[in-house]
């Protein structure tokens, strides 16, 4: 492949990337900030919020910077990938697709679950605590606003 094939190849990917919302950046972009925003108050909710066995997880096509959301959060949370280790205590997931129904305005279905049985009594899959659907206002320099929590 000649050099200029190889800049129109990276142009391309480049192109796909920037159009599928994923960007290079060190910020939380406003659909971050709705997700840190729905996951602290699953954790309130459930009251789980200073327990050290919670795993969170995104769904493919959430487009969201899941580095930047973990440091956000600041909490003793870990990648799914350590529950699918061997279940540890409880998981957060954020389903996907994260929508943007109106400007600043994102709609994210998330889960809760108790893991534990699955350890102590062998049971195949943990216990569902919560599923919802979150509608969340978050703009630029704006508190993030629940506008409304539907339960699945």
């Amino acid at each position: 492949m000649t050099a200029y094939g190889r800049r129109i190849v990276v142009l391309l990917l480049t192109s796909i990337a920037t159009a599928a919302g994923e960007t290079n950046t060190d910020e939380l972009t406003n659909r971050d900030r709705a997700v840190v925003f729905a996951v602290r108050n699953e954790l309130k909710a459930a009251r789980i919020k200073n327990r050290s066995d919670v795993c969170l997880g995104f769904g493919d096509g959430t487009l969201v910077h899941d580095a930047l959301i973990f440091t956000e959060l600041r909490h003793a949370l870990h990648p799914m990938e350590w529950c699918d280790h061997g279940p540890a205590g409880f998981d957060i997931a954020v389903l996907s697709p994260i929508k943007e129904s109106a400007p600043d305005t994102f709609e994210l279905e998330v889960q809760t679950s108790d893991l534990r049985p699955i350890l102590g009594q062998g049971a195949h899959f943990g216990t569902l605590l919560r599923r919802g659907v979150y509608t969340i206002r978050c703009g630029n320099g704006e508190v993030p606003k629940l506008l409304h929590y539907a339960s699945r």
